[in-house]
């Protein structure tokens, strides 16, 4: 008796063990723009676009890793924090990012934003805005300037000029550059068993088909012809969510009649 009581106690005694999940990774989404207005004052990057975005991987949205298509180049952006605000809106604290414009680098240490987005049914897809103020190169440059900096932008200046350094550049530029169609054939083939998915549902109505098939298309696209991939999948998506909003509408107000008929 005395043993078994023994046994009990230190069996209770013992701590318990509790597993817990690891950190989900940040969410990956696809952004091409089609509008982009950016502009400089007091040092800081001041900025508006739309886009379409896709999402590629759904892991913590509170995180999120974005690789930007447009803006005459493509980007690696991180945004550490993202805050729902209601109504597909978010505040976002802006991490590092950076990508390439032509034969120029571009580089973003820090920033803060306000996105807005409306999804398209069925779909990954959204069509998102984004205001933002941000801290980039040529805040950095200008930094440097204010505190006199010479002989450290004397250093970077040769540094620039350096053969080893301009080969990185380039290799980072086909970094970036690869990344448009690698990407873009992981959001095509997405789209692809999505609009599979709903053509073979027989309550999908034609034009829910009708837009999943055009999605696939304008991400095949997009692979060989960024532009036009854009363009054509905002203009899908603009239709898709539009004939959404007006069924919902046409279903509240058949609903509502339907009340005050009782």
């Amino acid at each position: 008796m005395n043993s078994g009581a023994g046994v009990s106690s230190v069996a209770s005694a013992q701590p318990t063990v509790t597993k817990t999940a690891g950190e989900k990774p940040p969410t990956v989404t696809d952004e091409r723009v089609i509008l982009d207005a950016q502009g400089h004052l007091f040092g800081l990057g001041f900025g508006f676009t739309l886009s379409e975005t896709n999402r590629v991987v759904s892991g913590d949205p509170s995180k999120e890793l974005v690789r930007t298509t447009g803006r005459g180049g493509t980007a690696l952006e991180l945004n550490v924090k993202r805050v729902p605000l209601g109504d597909g809106k978010h505040l976002e604290v802006q991490g590092p990012g950076a990508g390439v414009a032509g034969r120029r680098f571009q580089l973003r240490l820090f920033g803060m934003a306000l996105t807005g987005e409306a999804k398209a049914p069925d779909t990954s897809k959204a069509i998102s805005y984004t205001f933002e103020i941000k801290a980039d190169q040529k805040t950095l440059a200008r930094s440097l300037a204010f505190a006199g900096a010479k002989t450290v932008r004397g250093f970077f200046r040769a540094l620039v000029r350096k053969p080893l350094l301009r080969h990185i550049g380039k290799a980072l530029g086909v970094f970036f550059q690869a990344a448009v169609p690698v990407l873009g054939g992981v959001v095509a083939f997405g789209s692809i068993t999505n609009a599979i998915r709903i053509c073979r549902k027989p309550e999908a109505s034609w034009l829910k088909k009708l837009t999943s098939i055009a999605h696939a298309v304008c991400d095949l696209v997009f692979i060989v012809n960024p532009v036009a991939g854009t363009v054509g999948g905002l203009a899908v998506s603009a239709v898709s969510i539009g004939h959404y909003l007006a069924t919902r509408r046409d279903r509240l107000a058949a609903a509502s009649t339907s009340a005050q008929a009782v």
